[in-house]
């Protein structure tokens, strides 16, 4: 938490100071969104519901990344948003059974619109994955602790000949525990998004995500969808075919392996 609260008198300051020089610039729960959603990234805050075919599952996710303070600072548009999200997978048989939950909550994201093409994106958080309340996993999956504090860092660069853009970041966790402390702490992350109009405001899509993971000797974990996109910029709605692969990206199931493929309706707002 130490991290966070430098990290928010900071960017008080900053968003002070760039509002007392300039009140014109101010704005409180802006309207645009400077950093677009990640479609294939498998942790990001969005709405969605996804079938798995290998199965039968659920997999439903509840979020958001809501933007509250947006000014102009040194000729660049800055803004500071909030973001939360939920993941869930159950089982739907005669009763729902939740068979695990992970909670994500970004306490603090800071974007920066460099130029029309170029924004980068700061921010602190804090994760932790659970079991449900379902029966134990068929594997024999038991309840770890699982939670990670963590420094991100992201540069997104529009491509505009393909209709979307790439991105890579980074995911520094100053405070991690599975089951233990752990001291490999950095996630590295690369992916793309790319579409191609079909009836304004309706498209077809492709996106991939690929994070590469200290704690697991660098092994991956890997996330494409394609589908059909309607709405322009960060707000859109989704149906897309998806494929998971690498390791899993679930807390509790840490280490585990995971190939699996999906369909879902996902929307961004």
């Amino acid at each position: 938490m130490k991290v966070f609260s430098i990290l928010s008198v900071v960017s008080f300051v900053v968003f002070w100071w760039s509002g007392a020089s300039a009140q014109d610039s101010l704005a409180f729960f802006p309207d645009r969104r400077i950093v677009s959603d990640l479609p294939a990234d498998g942790s990001a805050h969005r709405f969605a519901a996804s079938r798995l075919f290998h199965d039968g599952e659920a997999q439903v996710e509840v979020g958001g990344v809501v933007p509250v303070l947006e000014a102009f600072l040194i000729n660049k548009l800055v803004q500071g948003s909030i973001g939360a999200s939920i993941h869930a997978r159950l089982d739907p048989g005669i009763s729902i059974a939740v068979r695990s939950m992970e909670f994500t909550v970004d306490f603090l994201l800071v974007d920066i619109q460099w130029s029309a093409g170029l924004a980068t994106r700061f921010g602190v958080g804090h994760a932790s994955h659970h079991l449900g309340d379902g029966p134990a996993d068929s594997s024999g999956i038991s309840a770890i602790d699982y939670s990670r504090d963590y420094v991100s860092a992201l540069i997104l660069r529009a491509v505009p000949c393909v209709g979307g853009f790439v991105y890579a970041g980074v995911n520094y966790a100053y405070e991690y525990v599975v089951k233990r402390p752990i001291r490999k702490p950095l996630v590295v992350q690369a992916g793309f998004f790319a579409s191609l109009p079909l009836l304004d405001p309706l498209a077809v899509y492709c996106a991939g995500d690929v994070k590469v993971r200290q704690e697991l000797s660098y092994g991956t974990t890997q996330r494409y969808e394609v589908g059909w996109r309607y709405g322009k910029g960060p707000r859109s709605l989704r149906l897309g075919l998806w494929r998971a692969a690498g390791f899993d990206e679930r807390g509790q199931f840490f280490g585990k392996p995971r190939n699996e493929w999906g369909v879902g309706v996902f929307l961004n707002i």
